[in-house]
């Protein structure tokens, strides 16, 4: 009998061992997060990127590392470092898409390659937060029209469609996050334009993406506050969930309770374990080494009046 038991238990442990083999295929995963044009000083003719600190921080906390993505570069950059990395992060902030050489430009090309190697087979997810949610939208849709005036500067639950249930995004949420999400007011929202399920509608992209929560700006404008792909893994949210826990400008309205800082942590969370799904790396420990964020040093911004806290910078040829 005993025999027989560690038989069995062995044939469980080989048995989950080929599962946690088979569905994680790097536990050491890297994402990229693509870097915003500074419009003051592109203005005054410096061309120079950021990152918040607080995206990264958030990337960190859910257990991965970042390498930031430059702007201005050819296809070949954004081709060779995709095959490195293991999943992007398209940050918000404040850009017009259309701008050469910038966020808008870069971020094309990184969602038409993140498409073209899901198509063949090799998983790589995408996430927009804010900004970013309505660059996937504008790049799904190919046009600005996609986008709706708004105004969304408080802190909102969210409010659940049943296709949450199903979702990707939230499907490894505990009901209690799911229950603090949906009646406290931890969501940071801080966008003068937004997504409805009527534009979604009108661009044919409610076949192509699912809609798992909205809200109500402050005229009463239905928008889109989380939705993904139903063909790839690509995912995105209204709101700010990397400034619950690390963004402390005292004029705003961010939530800092307990409720608030836990349940943001599961959005980042999503694509970390998205990114674990595929076995890209870098050549060598040294190329790997040399491409991570830990390069950079973040600047201190909050104290001379900073929108953020800190901010990474960076220099890119335009």
């Amino acid at each position: 009998m005993l025999c027989k038991y560690y038989s069995q238990m062995l044939s469980i442990s080989l048995t989950l061992a080929l599962v946690v083999a088979t569905t994680f295929a790097t536990d050491r995963p890297i994402i990229g997060i693509l870097s915003l044009e500074r419009a003051n000083e592109v203005r005054k003719g410096l061309h120079v990127s950021y990152i918040a600190a607080s995206y990264v921080k958030t990337v960190e906390a859910s257990g991965a590392r970042v390498v930031p993505i430059a702007l201005g570069k050819e296809q070949d950059y954004y081709e060779d470092l995709m095959s490195k990395i293991n999943g992007v992060v398209f940050p918000g902030g404040g850009v017009y898409f259309t701008d050469p050489k910038g966020y808008g430009e870069a971020g094309l090309r990184i969602y038409n390659i993140a498409k073209k190697m899901n198509d063949e087979g090799d998983h790589f997810p995408l996430m927009g937060i804010c900004l970013g949610y309505e660059f996937l939208m504008f790049a799904a849709s190919g046009t600005y029209d996609i986008l709706t005036p708004c105004s969304a500067l408080d802190p909102l639950p969210l409010n659940f469609l049943q296709a949450y249930n199903q979702s990707k995004l939230f499907s490894n949420f505990p009901e209690d996050i799911i229950d603090i999400l949906a009646t406290l007011p931890v969501t940071v929202n801080h966008h003068r334009k937004c997504v409805t399920i009527e534009k979604l509608k009108t661009f044919d992209l409610d076949k192509e993406w699912t809609v798992m929560t909205t809200n109500n700006d402050s005229t009463g404008i239905e928008f889109v506050s989380s939705s993904e792909s139903l063909f790839y893994p690509f995912a995105g949210v209204q709101f700010h969930p990397e400034k619950n826990p690390y963004e402390w400008k005292a004029s705003q309205n961010y939530p800092h309770s307990k409720e608030a800082v836990l349940s943001s942590r599961y959005f980042l969370d999503w694509i970390v374990d998205q990114a674990r799904l595929n076995n890209h790396s870098f050549p060598s420990l040294e190329e790997e080494n040399q491409a991570l964020i830990y390069n950079y040093s973040p600047v201190f911004i909050g104290q001379i009046g900073g929108y953020y806290e800190q901010i990474y910078r960076f220099v890119y040829v335009k």
